[in-house]
């Protein structure tokens, strides 16, 4: 007979276990999950399309091919929702931009296809904002997305939805994306696992409105996950293990580097002993730990950051845009308006009036800092470093200055600055949540290795960290009956 229907914060590894064994069967799991976000979606506004019929559908012909003996998959039954950022065979996708509400597409991405032919069921599409282009997630035409463990403060941009999703139960895995800390934020934010994958480890070329990135040297899409292992388990199913651009792994225990904050952006208390708990479990373990400055600047990484999307940006613009004074509109409207005069806007804006000569140099800057940070992750095979400044900021209009330390910092330096400078070097990134003892929001500290050496980096934390994230410990969420209105 099967087992009762699992709780909605065990992990997908325990429910693929059980799914496998036909211990439960895939319509009344997916069903469960189908009725949760029903009853509380409306507090957290996470998913903003259930596709129930679809998703039963699925979970039946998991469950017939389950009984007839066929092969299945690493996934096989599981469901899961999936960010409004990968196209969906049959699926509205949106991409957070308002013409695209009907836009549907007839093939899946390529890692949306590696999830359904692992077996997973797809309950829906998680929320993002404008563009997918902020660090907070209100969503056009929709209502604003909040953080489940505390509604006040933003779950993260722009895979705030997804996870949302997974703090508050409505999912057991997710598939992010991050050009700018998009899987990192949230994850920091809501005080779950998640993993900026190695850009070009996971194929890209078929996930923007036009049909690619939208950043192709920057983007990278990864795992999100309430635990280690299941991060691992979803690693896995979208990127194969024996990848031959993978660094060969260094011997005993490697060494640790450390960088506690960054100059001009210092961290609060909770963040620099979330990224001391941190080190002491890799001491713990056996590693060395040394303090480190950054391999680069920061500042001048930012400016690269932008000098590239900026450029790489533009094919992906309307028509009417591409030409030199709609790039200055669209800079005036989507940077300066709505995301505040600071390094973000002011970079992204040189992007996209660059030369080509101009984006030529910038990438031969970038190859320089990689074979940089290359050299320096050689030395010291894992970096640590903050997420953000403080625990996710309370919910505020995007684009205004950030009150810290009694300074107004920039918007976008206050979001991105331990985000943006990081892209361009390529390096994996895991994020683990760090709950304070005596509860409250987690921080998130993030943890560098080299290129490719994604499933090492994965397997390694697991060595250091045996307590599970703050949102699995025990299914904790934090909904009340009435949110605070909309700042």
């Amino acid at each position: 007979m099967p087992d009762a229907i699992p709780h909605p914060f065990d992990s997908a590894v325990s429910l693929v276990g059980a799914l496998r064994g036909r211990r439960v069967r895939s319509v009344d799991v997916t069903r469960a999950y189908l009725d949760r976000i029903v009853q509380d979606n409306h507090l957290v506004h996470c998913v903003t399309r259930l596709e129930a019929e679809s998703a039963l559908r699925q979970a039946a012909e998991a469950d017939r091919l389950a009984d007839a003996g066929g092969p299945l998959g690493p996934l096989h039954g599981l469901p899961m929702t999936l960010k409004d950022a990968f196209p969906v065979a049959g699926s509205r996708t949106t991409f957070g931009l308002p013409h695209l509400w009907f836009h549907r597409t007839n093939a899946d991405c390529e890692a949306v296809a590696r999830l359904r032919r692992a077996g997973a069921v797809f309950l829906g599409r998680t929320a993002v904002p404008f563009a997918c282009f902020d660090w907070q997630c209100r969503p056009p035409l929709r209502r604003e997305c909040v953080n489940p463990l505390d509604p006040t403060r933003t779950p993260g941009g722009s895979s705030g939805g997804a996870a949302a999703a997974l703090a508050a139960g409505f999912t057991p895995l997710e598939l992010g994306s991050d050009v700018a800390g998009s899987i990192r934020y949230p994850a920091h934010c809501c005080g779950v696992y998640g993993l900026r994958t190695t850009v070009g480890l996971i194929p890209s070329g078929d996930v923007g409105p036009d049909g690619g990135p939208v950043y192709p040297s920057g983007y990278a899409a990864g795992p999100m996950a309430r635990s280690l292992e299941d991060l691992a388990l979803l690693l896995s199913v979208l990127a194969p293990e024996a990848d031959p651009r993978a660094p060969a792994p260094p011997p005993g225990k490697p060494r640790v580097a450390v960088t506690r904050s960054v100059p001009g952006l210092p961290v609060d208390a909770q963040t620099a002993a979330a990224v001391e708990s941190v080190v002491r479990a890799a001491r713990a373990a056996g590693h060395e730990v040394v303090e480190a400055d950054p391999p680069f600047d920061f500042d001048e990484a930012y400016v690269l950051w932008g000098l590239l999307g900026g450029y790489e940006v533009i094919p992906g613009l309307p028509f009417v845009l591409r030409n030199r004074l709609g790039r200055r509109a669209f800079a005036a409207w989507f940077l300066y308006y709505r995301l505040g005069n600071g390094p973000l806007s002011t970079s992204f804006r040189a992007g996209l009036l660059a030369s080509e000569a101009e984006y030529r140099a910038g990438r031969a800057r970038r190859d320089e800092l990689m074979a940089r940070v290359d050299r320096f992750l050689t030395d010291h095979p894992l970096w640590v470093l903050p997420v953000s400044p403080t625990p996710a900021i309370p919910r505020q209009r995007s684009g205004r200055p950030i009150r810290f330390e009694g300074v107004a910092v920039p918007y976008s330096r206050f979001m991105g600055g331990y985000l943006c400078p990081t892209v361009p070097i390529g390096t994996p990134a895991v994020v683990v949540p760090v709950v304070p003892p005596g509860g409250g929001l987690s921080v998130g500290v993030q943890v560098h290795a080299r290129r490719f050496a994604d499933h090492w980096l994965v397997r390694v934390l697991g060595e250091w960290l045996s307590e599970p994230s703050p949102a699995s410990a025990a299914g904790r969420l934090i909904i009340v009956p009435e949110l605070p209105a909309k700042p």
